[in-house]
């Protein structure tokens, strides 16, 4: 029985470095998170961290989604979820109690041997979105959720053409530069600016009348006039030093 069970360890263990390493080698670099902040439906102000620390302290904008227009599926490679926050020992915890669970299982289950990798693929996927969908719970305030892209879900590359770079202020990174457009191939329908765009609340550094006229030009200049009558500004009485 120890030798059984030591064989089966190890292929546990040999899987599970396979599926790993795949990703590290082939799909961690083209791995893409898009995040947001939970809003309030009948919010038009925006939170006060928020502006200070993503929205260019107080004078930038804020574009608000309505999720409900997305009928993201399963099978698609873009993952929408919350973001769940704990502390360093809390998510290690939780990491060591994941292992003992699955541990159990197996231990209870006639799974042959030949199906152990199919343990340790959904193991290991597991791991990879606790991974992504976590943060420290110091970020508790942002009430953040997460568009993922999946490399490794994108069987027929539909998103290859979206792959790019940036150049930001550590160098050239990839980037993929998502199209706000129905893509042919893909489960989520109505993917247009016009459908999912809620409203646009212009932060409380840029609220005045001059900046606020100047952005309804800048949509009509663009082509957007369909998204001038979605613009409010934040009531937030702050001005940036």
């Amino acid at each position: 029985m120890a030798y059984r069970n030591k064989k089966r360890f190890d292929l546990l263990k040999h899987w599970f470095t396979y599926y790993f390493n795949k990703f590290d080698s082939e799909h961690v670099l083209d791995t893409y998170v898009f995040c947001l902040s939970e809003h309030a439906k009948d919010d038009t102000d925006g939170r006060l961290s928020m502006w200070r620390g993503y929205g260019g302290n107080g004078n930038g904008a804020a574009i608000v989604f309505d999720t409900a227009k997305i009928a993201a599926r399963e099978e698609s490679p873009l993952v929408f979820a919350h973001v769940h926050y704990g502390t360093g020992p809390e998510r290690q915890n939780w990491l060591q109690r994941r292992i003992a669970e699955f541990g159990e299982i197996l231990a209870k289950s006639e799974m042959p041997d030949d199906k152990l990798s199919i343990a340790s693929y959904y193991f290991f996927e597991r791991l990879k979105l606790f991974a992504i969908f976590t943060k420290h719970r110091g970020f508790l305030e942002e009430n953040e959720w997460r568009v993922v892209y999946m490399r490794d879900r994108d069987t027929a590359h539909v998103f290859d053409r979206m792959f790019s770079y940036w150049v930001g202020p550590r160098g050239v990174e990839p980037k993929l530069k998502l199209k706000i457009e129905a893509i042919p191939g893909l489960p989520e329908t109505n993917l247009t600016l016009a459908e999912i765009v809620d409203r646009i609340i212009l932060g409380p550094s840029l609220s005045s009348p001059l900046a606020r006229n100047t952005i309804l030009k800048m949509l009509e200049s663009l082509g957007r006039a369909d998204l001038k009558d979605r613009v409010v500004s934040s009531t937030i009485p702050f001005r940036a030093v």
